[in-house]
């Protein structure tokens, strides 16, 4: 008796549309969805790899050149000059840090992408063209910076109306939806950037589809909390975003028109 085909994963009914619960749940979900797609894994760890290289290098450069610097600047007498040199180093050294931290994310891009593609096979999603090594990392550090930019916004403008006596209860937790909305938007984004969708159309999915994304974008938000916690779940987020996207497309695909890049 011949064996029956391996059904695709089914990432939810397209009879319903998402909600804020279901997005939640696709976050869990990644870590199951990585581990099924085939190869998956090792990707998993170029971000954590691209960290710790970029950190090393920026770190070893600083350590190598700052001390000098500051003999430089203030001179090599006096017995407070080592501690100057203890301080700016590690200042700087933090800095560094922050710096490749900030770099890990779009040089990870291809890897990342790489992901959506093959967590999209597990999921029965028809392939799409690849993008080049090159525009793969543009477009991440182009969602990075948008999501980047429209946090910091409402950040700075929360951070004002918080100066109101009394109003800092109320701006805290709208201070961390909008850090959550801002990281949910950047991961999101990676499978509708696979696919080529263009940005206003990116844009427009995310914010007609709000609340499974911030149910979704609260569950990886939580993670940045913990130091570096933002780069050991990405891969997981990307794969549960794909999910979660994937989900989105199948009920819009028989409610309303469909993307440009799915018709």
């Amino acid at each position: 008796m011949q064996a029956r085909p391996t059904p695709p994963v089914v990432a939810t009914p397209a009879d319903r549309r998402p909600g804020f619960f279901d997005g939640t749940a696709f976050f869990f979900r990644g870590f199951s969805l990585l581990g099924k797609a085939p190869g998956a894994l090792p990707l998993a760890l170029v971000p954590i790899g691209a960290a710790l290289a970029f950190s090393a290098s920026f770190v070893g450069l600083v350590a190598f050149f700052v001390p000098g610097w500051v003999d430089a600047w203030v001179g090599t007498a006096g017995w407070w000059v080592p501690i100057v040199k203890v301080v700016a180093t590690l200042t700087i050294a933090l800095f560094a840090i922050v710096v490749a931290i900030a770099l890990t994310q779009p040089a990870s891009g291809p890897a990342l992408d790489s992901i959506v593609r093959r967590v999209e096979r597990v999921l029965g999603v028809p392939e799409h063209p690849a993008s080049s090594f090159g525009m793969e990392i543009l477009r991440s550090a182009g969602s990075a910076a948008l999501g980047l930019i429209g946090a910091g916004i409402a950040f700075v403008l929360l951070l004002l109306i918080g100066l109101i006596p009394g109003a800092v209860v109320v701006t805290a937790p709208l201070q961390f939806i909008a850090l959550a909305f801002c990281v949910g938007w950047d991961v999101c984004d990676y499978p509708l950037n696979a696919n080529g969708v263009p940005l206003g159309e990116r844009v427009s999915f995310v914010f007609r589809n709000a609340r499974p994304i911030l149910g979704f974008s609260i569950g990886i938000a939580a993670c940045t909390l913990v130091p570096c916690g933002f780069l050991v779940v990405l891969p997981v987020g990307v794969a549960g975003a794909t999910g979660l996207v994937s989900a989105i497309i199948a009920w819009e695909s028989k409610n309303r028109p469909l993307l440009p890049a799915h018709r």
